[in-house]
């Protein structure tokens, strides 16, 4: 059975290791801050399919359902930025 079957997620997708970054452009006074590092957290690659895979699930739901507003575009099926414009433009037209 799948996890998003069972409804569970692994505890070991849920580990990540952090790794901090300089920041680039940053002088060695500003080293000594913490705004001059930037931590990157490294998780597991299964984890970040399952998260992938569910959250394709909930935006099929939320579409199907029709919870979502229809001035929402980003990350919708059929919504592109092309279309965004249009709607912005006919909307300024109206106004």
């Amino acid at each position: 059975m799948s996890s998003t079957v069972l409804g569970y997620f692994p505890a070991v997708f849920k580990k990540a290791i952090v790794v901090v970054l300089r920041k680039p452009g940053k002088s060695s006074t500003q080293l000594r801050q913490v705004g001059g590092w930037r931590p990157i957290s490294l998780l597991s690659y299964m984890g970040k399919v399952l998260e992938g895979i569910i959250a394709i699930k909930i935006t099929i739901a939320a579409e199907e359902c029709g919870v979502l507003p229809p001035e929402q575009f980003d990350n919708r099926a059929r919504r592109s930025i092309e279309l965004a414009t249009r709607v912005v433009i006919e909307m300024v037209k109206t106004a």
